[in-house]
């Protein structure tokens, strides 16, 4: 029997089988092209913190920056990873393998008050292109509101909370508004934020400088980066006239900044009386004396005030926890803020 009959009647998978048993082709292992990629960058100063270099707004390049282009996720260098950024804040580097990495920012090469709010940041490099890459410095970095109160004074700080006296709420020509968050309430000092429709509620993200007035805390100088309308409202925190007074002369105690409530609190000394200022009087719910101030806001005139809430009158009073020259206060928004209530 000849092969040729024999293959006539094997099954077609032993043909194959044997067709390729027969040769030896040589078949390369797989391959692939890895081609390396670049990064064009630009480092600067993004006064506005709009993202965009404008140099209108007062944005300006940054030179000298150092960026250390890293294995993603560790402390190692890629091959010739490392670039400084020249006059015009342009710096190019190349050949880096394509892939995720990680861009460190060297802090050493950032002038004196300008920050990168997050470090290192990522950028991925694709093969035989050249990569934008676009680092954005700031004066200031979100943090929580006790953060920021901890800052030495007159350090750039950018805080978010909820909207717990609006602007024209406390003082005519609105430059007191507090804002809360989780960690602590603060005062935001400055009439800008007046016409911006800010309301109780609201959600605020400001940047400005921290720093004390009259022993109180304020952040002074705003600008409101975001605003969330109708974010939610804060509940006032249960607390009492000798936890307020307790809390005066110490500007970073938790309780104050944040909007509070104490119950049947009853005025013991009258607006005005002991040299108190006119828009002052003295409140006791029996745990120890502070004062409450109604602002301008709330009470343009305040003649009337020792006749709307006199001695031995008792009342429920929310509002927002400050101090002047360490006495502790608490400052009702509105004069809702203040009920009548028996005493006993």
């Amino acid at each position: 029997m000849n092969l040729k009959s024999i293959l006539g009647r094997a099954p077609v998978a032993l043909l194959a089988a044997a067709l390729v048993a027969g040769c030896d082709p040589d078949i390369a292992p797989p391959f692939t092209i890895e081609e390396p990629g670049a990064v064009e960058g630009l480092a600067f100063f993004d006064a506005d913190e709009d993202g965009v270099f404008d140099p209108s707004d007062g944005d300006y390049a940054l030179s000298g920056v150092q960026v250390q282009f890293r294995v993603r996720g560790t402390n190692q260098l890629l091959a010739g990873g490392t670039v400084t950024s020249d006059a015009q804040g342009r710096f190019l580097v190349g050949n880096l393998p394509a892939g995720t990495h990680d861009a460190f920012i060297v802090p050493g090469t950032l002038p004196a008050g300008v920050l990168v709010c997050s470090n290192p940041l990522q950028v991925t490099v694709e093969p035989g292109v050249t990569r934008f890459f676009r680092l954005q410095t700031r004066g200031g970095c979100l943090v929580f509101i006790d953060v920021a109160e901890n800052q030495p004074p007159n350090s750039v700080v950018v805080v978010r909370g909820i909207v717990t006296a609006a602007p024209n709420q406390l003082r005519a020509g609105g430059d007191y508004t507090y804002i809360q968050d989780a960690t602590g309430g603060i005062r935001i000092f400055g009439s800008s934020l007046a016409g911006m429709g800010i309301e109780v509620g609201d959600r605020l993200e400001v940047s400005g400088t921290i720093g004390l007035f009259n022993d109180d805390l304020q952040i002074s100088n705003p600008t409101v980066r975001s605003l969330t309308k109708d974010f939610g409202s804060v509940a006032p925190q249960a607390t009492t006239t000798g936890a307020i007074a307790a809390a005066g002369p110490t500007p970073r105690a938790p309780l104050q900044g944040r909007l509070v409530k104490v119950s049947r609190a009853q005025v013991t000394g009258a607006f005005g009386a002991g040299g108190l200022n006119n828009r002052n009087a003295i409140i006791n719910d029996g745990s120890g004396a502070t004062q409450i101030r109604f602002e301008s806001g709330v009470y343009a005139d305040p003649s009337t005030l020792p006749a709307t809430y006199p001695v031995g009158k008792c009342f429920d009073i929310t509002g927002v926890v400050g101090n002047f020259r360490g006495a502790g206060q608490i400052f009702p928004r509105t004069r809702a803020d203040v009920v009548e209530v028996p005493c006993s």
